[in-house]
């Protein structure tokens, strides 16, 4: 009678003898361990996935890390860039300004001479005119000298006169004419230096608008890499969190299930 009813209740653990009672215990303790043991395998599993998945979060994290690091050395040498470009459209605005006010100037002086040349071949072709009017005259009184010798004589220092006046003319004009030269070649040479320092002004500020948008772009890649960093660090506090936490469940039930083993 003792045997019919170990028979019919079958109840054992393997962590006291109760397994010992009889088959069906020992099939049933046994029948606990190893869902235990499915339990244990799964919680194991997970805490293997998740410890790898932590792993994983890591590493991308110092890889945005190093990417944060090498588009910030990009960043600041387009700052860096920026700033020379800025610098050196700044000289060559100055260089051209001063370009253009000294072609302004030489335009300035260059008509100034030119009306001064053209007053001055007025003075000499007005003094010539006289000259030659008074170097007839006394070639006339010369011809008539028993009976002109006063007139010959008045006409003779005005004539002097009016030659030395038109020599005076004469080399005022030839000075002018040298000072215009001399100014137009001043013009000339301002306008060719005005001409390649706007074209050099134009370059830097080319150069100038090319770094700024090489600084927008890395500003732009460093921000995406700062946004994909902060996420990488996120996913990987996530991931060490949920595999301390499966661990933890591990553990848990490791202790709550100690006595399947």
């Amino acid at each position: 009678m003792q045997v019919s009813q170990d028979t019919t209740s079958a109840h054992g653990d393997f962590g006291n003898n109760s397994f010992l009672n009889s088959m069906g215990a020992f099939k049933e303790a046994q029948a606990a361990r190893m869902r235990y043991l499915r339990r244990h395998m799964k919680l194991v599993r997970r805490r293997f996935v998740k410890a790898h998945k932590y792993f994983n979060a890591r590493n991308r994290a110092a890889a945005s890390h190093r990417l944060v690091m090498r588009w910030n050395r990009a960043y600041r040498h387009e700052v860096k860039r920026h700033a020379k470009a800025i610098k050196a459209h700044k000289f060559a605005w100055r260089m051209m300004k001063k370009a253009f006010q000294a072609k302004m100037k030489a335009t300035k002086y260059h008509k100034i001479t030119y009306a001064n040349l053209r007053n001055a071949i007025k003075n000499e072709n007005s003094t010539r005119s006289t000259f030659k009017t008074w170097n007839a005259k006394w070639q006339a009184a010369r011809r008539n000298v028993k009976k002109l010798i006063a007139e010959m004589r008045l006409n003779s220092y005005r004539r002097n006169d009016a030659e030395k006046k038109y020599k005076r003319a004469h080399r005022q004009r030839i000075n002018a004419t040298k000072i215009h030269d001399h100014a137009y070649l001043r013009m000339k040479k301002a306008i060719r230096l005005h001409k390649n320092r706007k074209g050099a002004e134009c370059v830097a500020r080319t150069a100038r608008d090319a770094a700024a948008a090489r600084r927008r772009s890395a500003h732009a890649r460093l921000r995406r890499a700062h946004h994909n960093h902060r996420r990488a660090i996120n996913r990987k506090r996530a991931a060490y969190r949920a595999a301390i936490k499966a661990h933890h469940a591990v553990r848990r039930h490791m202790r709550k299930n100690l006595s399947h083993f």
